[in-house]
């Protein structure tokens, strides 16, 4: 889990000088106003290394409401499996392999890195294929078992370190 704490010391005083009350309001739509743009920043950033859509990072957050005694807070929830490879612009491709011309896919998850090609071991190359929409693999060398592929989630996307340092640097300015 990632913290981030900020103390204002003058929050006090605030409360001194003008209505309790309203200050507090004004400090839990401040926080609110934060975490909103922590959210879309979050997401921009992740779509700038990753290869995913902004839905698909809006549909995994969830912005819990959290206040333990007079401390308010807001925390961004992101839950969720992997994704489909599909999602990340699976293509086919032909390739060379020691049988003959072989039909490959290859997918591009991350924007900074080059295609690459789906299931390249065991010798083999290419051994995913594509199928109503989804990048699939065999099993085992027969024909029938075969599973769906996946990639990363968004919450380990969220977790890269490059998006940690932008969101805590749009914390400490907005707030």
């Amino acid at each position: 889990m990632i913290r981030t704490e900020i103390h204002n010391l003058s929050l006090a005083e605030l409360r001194r000088k003008f209505d309790p009350h309203a200050v507090e309001r004004a400090d839990r739509i401040a926080i609110g106003k934060v975490a909103r743009k922590v959210r879309t920043q979050v997401s921009r950033d992740t779509r700038q290394i990753y290869n995913v859509k902004a839905r698909d990072v809006g549909k995994t957050v969830k912005i819990l409401r959290n206040k333990r005694g007079s401390i308010e807070e807001r925390i961004l929830l992101y839950t969720g499996g992997s994704i489909p490879l599909a999602k990340f612009d699976a293509k086919t491709k032909r390739v060379r392999s020691a049988r003959g011309p072989r039909t490959g896919v290859t997918v591009r998850v991350r924007k900074d890195e080059g295609r690459k090609l789906v299931g390249k071991r065991e010798g083999f190359h290419g051994k995913g294929f594509l199928a109503k929409g989804q990048v699939m693999a065999r099993k085992t060398a027969k024909r029938t078992p075969i599973r769906s592929l996946f990639g990363p989630a968004i919450p380990l996307m969220v977790g890269n370190e490059l998006v940690i340092e932008q969101y805590h640097q749009t914390v400490a300015r907005e707030y």
